[in-house]
């Protein structure tokens, strides 16, 4: 019975020393809060939004106001503390990358891609087989034909003919391309 009464007991003291405690602190941070919001209302605030901005940071500063590189003041436990909020460093530019187009592919691989045969030669157009389902155009001289290779769409022209020789030639670019009948 005597050890239950003891333990009541120091029971009691400790939640009568935990009660004191908290009321202590609590008065002792009203305290220092109100001495610190004094201090606070003597300092003079900006005159105008033109003084923030003009590159020097007023004496008094809320969080809410702060901009990267100001700095702002905050109600410590028992100073007012400084903090200087850092300027965000911006990340680099991305290497500017250069894009170069592939050089234009040889006519002959784009004339063979295509499958074409020369069938026949007049003196102004000629009769061209392609494909491995045999479709027949014809072109006449000065008319280009568009022809898909890889990503690359060619131009291809007829540029001359020779009914003698049996033969065309083609221009793609800066290149020619001569060709004679099957």
């Amino acid at each position: 019975m005597k050890t239950n009464a003891v333990i009541q007991a120091l029971l009691m003291l400790a939640i009568a020393g935990l009660l004191f405690l908290v009321i202590r602190v609590s008065r002792f941070t009203r305290t220092e809060m109100a001495s610190g919001l004094e201090k606070l209302a003597e300092t003079p605030a900006p005159s105008t939004t033109a003084d923030a901005d003009d590159g020097t940071t007023p004496s008094v500063r809320t969080s809410e106001d702060a901009k990267p590189g100001d700095s702002f003041a905050f109600l410590g436990q028992s100073k007012i503390f400084e903090t200087i909020i850092p300027k965000p460093t911006p990340p680099p530019p991305p290497p500017a990358r250069v894009v170069t187009p592939p050089p234009p592919p040889e006519i002959a691989k784009v004339i063979d891609s295509e499958k074409w045969r020369l069938m026949g030669v007049t003196k102004d157009k000629v009769f061209v087989e392609r494909g491995k389902f045999r479709d027949t155009f014809q072109m006449k001289v000065g008319e280009s034909r568009t022809i898909p290779f890889g990503r690359i769409q060619c131009d291809l022209q007829l540029t001359g003919v020779n009914m003698r020789q049996q033969e065309a030639t083609f221009q793609y670019g800066d290149q020619s391309y001569t060709m004679k009948t099957f």
